[in-house]
């Protein structure tokens, strides 16, 4: 999840460190002459390599977990797909005088449309607290009397 939002500032603080990956590779591009001339390359890879793994431990256990749930997440979006899409040819197909191929993709683009918008609404629902603030002042501006009456046949009347 870090990889997407911004949430890992960790990797920031470590270009500092020598023993980490990231310091190795700032290294060996500063002395890219040096490496080169002493042939040091696949030395300084094996040190990244070393590095990367002693960073991360059980990286590949959380990609395993991450591609498996991505994937679940596309079956799943691809299945939906196909069901809806086998229901509009069975409708087309058993009640050719009722709906027309026009009327069945119109209806299916508005459901993909509508998802679409509620898939960004549920993204920002985490944040529920701030969403309960900015509901109630715009609650409260809609509210409120304004000092200035539109409706106020002289003009505009202030207290």
């Amino acid at each position: 999840m870090g990889n997407s939002t911004g949430v890992d500032r960790v990797a920031s603080f470590s270009a500092d460190k020598k023993d980490s990956a990231t310091g190795v590779v700032v290294e060996t591009l500063h002395n890219i002459r040096t490496v080169a001339a002493l042939t040091l390359e696949d030395h300084m890879f094996h040190e990244f390599k070393h590095c990367l793994r002693a960073s991360e431990p059980d990286n590949y256990r959380e990609s395993a977990k991450t591609a498996a749930t991505h994937g679940m997440g596309c079956l799943l979006h691809h299945w939906v797909d196909s069901l809806l899409l086998f229901f509009a040819g069975w409708l087309l197909h058993n009640y050719p005088t009722k709906f027309t191929f026009l009327e069945v993709l119109n209806s299916n683009f508005a459901l993909y449309f509508s998802l679409f918008g509620l898939g960004v609404a549920l993204k920002e629902i985490a944040d529920r607290e701030e969403i309960k603030k900015a509901t109630s002042r715009v609650f409260f501006l809609l509210d409120r009397e304004s000092a200035l009456d539109p409706l106020y046949k002289y003009g505009h009347k202030l207290d």
